[in-house]
């Protein structure tokens, strides 16, 4: 199951940075909005995930249910909390660029990056 993580993780950042790397302001936004989802569930993941096995059909991401004592049966709340303050910081961060492109847009009727050179500064 780490493999298959692994493996959305990459797919997620490899499009994430090419969005990001793109021309348009909106694409850049989606970018980072898809790696701000990669790296929370690289946390998630690097957490511990439990495994599953036909004795356990269900699986929970607090309580493991193929431990034996109590203390083994709780799972590490410290990736939880990470992801959970990274899900509200990423969340203020998609809204702070979402206000600004369209402020852009509203604004100066730019969309794409080489129109934002072209642009003067304040003198």
């Amino acid at each position: 199951m780490t493999l298959w993580m692994g493996v959305i993780i990459a797919i997620l950042i490899s499009a994430g940075v090419y969005l990001t790397l793109s021309g348009s302001l909106f694409k850049v936004v989606v970018g980072f909005i898809l790696v701000g989802h990669a790296i929370n569930i690289a946390v998630f993941t690097l957490g511990g995930l439990p495994s599953i096995s036909p004795s356990s059909p269900q699986l929970s991401a607090i309580i493991d249910p193929t431990a034996t004592t109590l203390t083994e049966a709780a799972m590490d709340p410290l990736p939880q909390a990470l992801v959970l303050t990274a899900i509200v910081i990423g969340f203020g961060l998609q809204a702070f660029l979402a206000v600004m492109l369209f402020v852009m847009r509203k604004r100066y009727a730019v969309d794409h990056i080489n129109g934002l050179s072209e642009m003067e500064g304040p003198e």
